[in-house]
């Protein structure tokens, strides 16, 4: 009877610390660590075509951004080295730049949901340009209204008309022709905005 006077009250009060504990957490507070992505591209390459590798960053991240309503900052998109990929797991989705530095051949994006991975690969700069700005059009799907008049900026539809630097200078249907897409945008887009699509 004793056992029972004392074991009953420190279940109540286990209770009420528990959910104090759970009314008490943010809205929204995940119960794991939050989504991001991971893109990578070889030291190599980052010599041989800093301009379309630098710029396209921006720009990937900047899609990236704006299609998930700004959750993208510096602690969920993130920058690494083939070498440092395995540091990461968990709810994270790779992004691959592959060049000629990196066993790069053909001029193509690849879808890998298996691994969470999309790859983009390129055999020179000029072609990594066109790869990337394939990418953009990928990830804004339907929201991609088009280029503008200097065909420096790709316009979508995120809240508003937004513009996002497009490499290349070519016309959207050449990018697509030129680009293929193993695996489709739908893929592309379920690996890199898991979740977190909002437009």
């Amino acid at each position: 009877m004793n056992a029972v006077r004392v074991v009953l009250p420190l279940l109540a009060v286990a209770g009420v610390a528990a959910a104090i504990l759970i009314l008490t957490r943010p809205p929204g507070t995940p119960s794991e660590a939050p989504f991001r992505v991971v893109m990578a591209f070889s030291d190599e390459d980052a010599v041989s075509m800093p301009e379309a590798l630098g710029r396209g960053s921006y720009s990937i991240g900047m899609i990236l951004s704006l299609m998930s309503g700004g959750y993208f900052n510096e602690t969920t998109f993130l920058l690494s080295t083939p070498d440092g990929l395995s540091e990461f797991s968990g709810n994270t989705s790779f992004l691959l730049l592959k060049g000629p530095g990196w066993g790069a051949e053909e001029l193509r994006i690849v879808s890998l949901p298996e691994n969470r991975t999309v790859v983009v690969e390129a055999p020179n700069q000029s072609a990594m340009a066109i790869a990337i700005d394939r990418l953009l059009l990928a990830i804004a799907g339907d929201r991609a209204i088009d280029l503008s008049p200097t065909r420096r900026y790709l316009v979508v539809f995120a809240g508003g008309k937004k513009s996002v630097p497009w490499l290349s200078g070519l016309d959207r249907e050449v990018v697509v022709s030129l680009v293929p897409v193993v695996g489709g945008e739908d893929q592309v887009r379920d690996i890199l905005l898991d979740g977190v699509l909002r437009w």
